[in-house]
This record gives structure tokens, C-alpha cells and sequence, in this order.
């Protein structure tokens, strides 16, 4: 079902707005998706969920997405906060890898510096 056309807003606002609307073939959804974005997280939900062994909600299937795009940004933010880090102490800047610890607007500069 297509519904971008505006006639099709109320419908639209219908389907997405229903929380407990639970989805027919969620993993074939998510196959779907994969296909369209080869974002591996929908991989990830539809293991997690074939785990679980029992029907998904819209709202619990957007929350496991939600969950594992915030627990990849953490883990980006990490791997760049310690990359920064290491060049740093690499170019002798320890003072400023200090003051970066306590200053989230030098720490950013210092990110574009190294290219990070």
C-alpha cells in the first residue's frame, strides 16, 4: 500500500498513529527494509524478535530500532572521543586533551582538526 498522495494523509495518520497495530509479516517488513537501506540494524531486530517468538507492535518494532541507532551513535561517539584522544597524546598535547575533557567546544575543534 502507497499512500504519499495527500488524499491519502488520513489514512496515513491512521496507520501511524495506531500503537497496538500489530504487524502481519514483520519479518519480511524488515527484510524489506534491509533491501531498500542495507542498514543491518533491521537484521538485528529481526533476530532479536525471532528470539522472542511472538508478535510485534509498530511502536515496539520502531523501539528496538530506536534502541540499537542510539546504541550505535554511543559507540561512534566513543571510537571518535578515543581516537582524538590518542592523537593527541601521539602529538605531545596532553594539556589540551585536559582542558577538551572539560570544554566540549575545544573538543569539537579539536575533532575537525585531526579530522575526526
Amino acid at each position: 500500500m502507497y499512500l504519499a498522495s495527500k488524499k491519502d494523509r488520513k489514512k496515513r495518520e491512521e496507520l501511524f498513529h495506531d500503537s497496538q497495530r500489530r504487524i502481519c509479516h514483520p519479518g519480511e517488513l524488515l527484510d524489506a527494509l534491509y533491501a531498500l537501506s542495507k542498514d543491518k540494524r533491521y537484521l538485528e531486530v529481526r533476530s532479536k524478535m525471532q528470539e522472542k517468538e511472538e508478535e510485534i507492535t509498530m511502536c515496539e518494532m520502531a523501539e528496538e530500532l530506536e534502541q540499537a541507532g542510539i546504541q550505535k551513535g554511543r559507540q561512534q561517539g566513543l571510537t571518535r572521543v578515543n581516537q582524538l584522544n590518542q592523537r593527541l597524546i601521539k602529538d605531545d598535547r596532553t594539556a589540551e586533551l585536559f582542558q577538551a575533557t572539560q570544554d566540549p567546544e575545544l573538543q569539537e575543534k579539536l575533532m575537525k582538526e585531526y579530522g575526526l
